[in-house]
């Protein structure tokens, strides 16, 4: 994947969070090589993902602990499950950024990548060698 273009949506209910994720972003990538969008609820971000669904994310960041929707026990689950579902999603690069306690067993469940808040905000330099991982050249 090269770094022209890169479509990127973060998910997530807390918007210190989400200026942590666009500040470390703006960091790893050219300034000119993506386009990031942000959503604080499951639901808009799925709304968000069929809205676009002409121009195809190529990353998705989803926290897992956000509203509560539809009896699920972490929205963030519902989101990736129905993101996997999506045609227009298909080559999308899902990252779980989560708080949560189970974050390694969900994301497993999913077959996509994590990183826990902690290790993140400890060691933000996680976040390249993640995206270099999931097939970003950074």
């Amino acid at each position: 994947m090269n770094k022209n273009n890169i479509k990127i949506l973060i998910v997530e209910d807390s918007l210190e969070w989400i200026k942590f994720h666009i500040n470390l972003l703006n960091e790893i990538l050219e300034q000119d090589s993506f386009e990031i969008d942000f959503e604080m609820s499951a639901r808009a971000g799925f709304n968000k993902v069929i809205k676009k669904s002409e121009t195809r994310y190529d990353l998705i960041i989803s926290d897992l602990e956000m509203e509560e929707i539809l009896g699920e026990n972490y929205a963030g689950s519902w989101l990736v499950r129905n993101i996997l579902k999506r045609d227009e999603c298909k080559n999308s690069k899902i990252l779980i950024v989560s708080g949560s306690h189970d974050i390694k067993e969900v994301a497993k469940g999913f077959n996509v990548d994590f990183i826990p808040k902690y290790a993140l905000s400890n060691n933000p330099e996680i976040m390249s060698y993640k995206l270099e991982e999931i097939g970003f050249k950074i």
